[in-house]
């Protein structure tokens, strides 16, 4: 679909990353519907001659559905690699997860996202949003006041702005709208900087009507994670390198928490992370109803 795709729209990189992909993941004739099956058919021998390659677009932004990503570099896969994405909790195969981020260090996983679990009846029912990998909470996203995200179109980012240049990369957006009217907040301005060679930086500005509850941040990893000191946690990747969290921890505190995956009951997310994840959560000490928050992540003595 992407080599067909990148072929019409006349878009070489998107052509060569799906030869890539075909190449890459054992292309083969596997698809049970008749459509799919006979375009692979057809294309099998042009797909397979073709030239494979991986663009690394140094910067995208696409603002109908509010997506952006960004890398150190173009053309490489060295450094830091973000994306994010705005948008409505109303979108196709949604999950609660507007204002969700990922981070990438030398192209292995940092900061993740887990991605859906295996398809089940429940999957596309009235209980969806009772499942762990579609609600806000299993994402990189605050609760607040107790609540995750609610799902439904006019559940949504507003205000988003984004910038670029050599040096940095900015994305903001207030998801105040995100959450019902039960997390009593007023605004709640993500901003996500990237300095390209050296850090990012999270901020939170938030006003709350009042607080009636927990506030608490989710950062979703496959890393090990240690603490280093206060405010500060290492998360180590067993490809070589480590990337630092910085926080106030006069404001929050670090309460690590193991996600479990069964191979049988939840197959997708253990093909793709194994038998477990790590849910790094800070949580807020009487926070106040006004206030700001910082999270910098930067590479550890490399």
């Amino acid at each position: 679909l992407l080599y067909c795709f990148g072929k019409k729209i006349k878009d070489p990189n998107l052509v060569a990353l799906a030869v890539h992909f075909a190449k890459t993941e054992k292309f083969s004739l596997s698809y049970p519907e008749m459509r799919r099956c006979l375009n692979e058919i057809f294309l099998y021998d042009e797909i397979r001659n073709a030239e494979a390659n991986l663009p690394y677009v140094r910067d995208s932004f696409f603002p109908e559905i509010q997506v952006m990503t960004a890398r150190s570099a173009a053309s490489s896969p060295k450094g830091f690699f973000i994306a994010a994405k705005g948008g409505t909790n109303g979108e196709s195969h949604n999950h609660n997860d507007v204002g969700q981020f990922i981070l990438y260090y030398n192209g292995k996983p940092v900061i993740v996202d887990a991605g859906k679990d295996t398809y089940k009846k429940i999957t596309f029912s009235g209980k969806r949003y009772t499942l762990w990998f579609t609600q806000s909470g299993s994402h990189n996203l605050p609760i607040i006041n107790s609540q995750m995200q609610q799902n439904g179109a006019k559940f949504r980012a507003e205000n988003v702005r984004y910038q670029t240049d050599n040096e940095k990369v900015s994305f903001s957006l207030d998801i105040a709208k995100a959450y019902p009217a039960e997390a009593n907040v007023i605004k709640w301005r993500r901003t996500i900087d990237f300095f390209r060679q050296r850090k990012i930086v999270i901020s939170e500005d938030y006003i709350l009507k009042n607080q009636t509850g927990d506030i608490e941040f989710n950062f979703l990893t496959p890393c090990s994670v240690e603490k280093i000191s206060s405010g500060e946690l290492l998360f180590v990747q067993s490809q070589g390198f480590s990337i630092l969290l910085k926080y106030d921890p006069r404001e929050l505190d670090f309460v690590p928490q193991k996600v479990h995956f069964d191979k049988k009951e939840n197959r997708d997310l253990w093909e793709s992370w194994g038998d477990s994840l790590t849910m790094v959560r800070l949580k807020g000490k009487s926070l106040p109803s006004i206030g700001k928050l910082r999270f910098e992540f930067s590479v550890y003595n490399e």
